[in-house]
């Protein structure tokens, strides 16, 4: 029962590199954030499935100044996130269906299993490092700039 026991932690831990290695090697999108008085540019890795969703920023130990992830979800629902394996705090802007930002978390504390939630339902989230959202000035009601899909060109 110990070996089989061994064996399943193995795996996992397999599949948690891999998984790893795959959201490290994954594209990188260029988005813009229009504030009321500047255009930001970020470079984010997209989490547009369950698997890197599931994963998101876990176990990473920096993060560049304007690097960061967006997280798509499948629907329209309330924003639900944790910092569990989370080494880098962070600024969590909350967007609905227009882009548009609705909430923002700040200061996420890492490793911090309290689930962050939204008091309503979006459409995704942008995770960048703590303290970005404040020294840009970002409020709700800024809006969210998608790069050009390949067809859009």
């Amino acid at each position: 029962m110990k070996t089989l026991r061994r064996i399943g932690y193995l795996i996992l831990i397999c599949m948690l590199c891999l998984t790893y290695c795959f959201l490290k090697s994954a594209p990188i999108q260029s988005y813009r954030i229009i504030t009321s008085n500047q255009t930001l540019s970020l470079n984010l890795e997209v989490a547009d499935t369950v698997q890197k969703r599931t994963l998101g920023l876990m176990f990473r130990k920096s993060l560049a100044a304007n690097d960061g992830m967006i997280f798509l979800f499948d629907t329209l629902r309330k924003g639900s996130m944790w910092m569990k394996n989370t080494y880098i705090p962070l600024d969590m802007l909350f967007f609905n269906e227009k882009f548009e930002i609705v909430h923002i978390h700040e200061n996420a504390v890492p490793h911090d299993e309290t689930i962050i939630t939204t008091p309503m339902p979006v459409w995704g989230v942008i995770e960048v490092n703590a303290g970005y959202a404040k020294k840009n000035n970002i409020q709700p009601g800024d809006k969210i700039i998608c790069p050009p899909k390949k067809d859009d060109r």
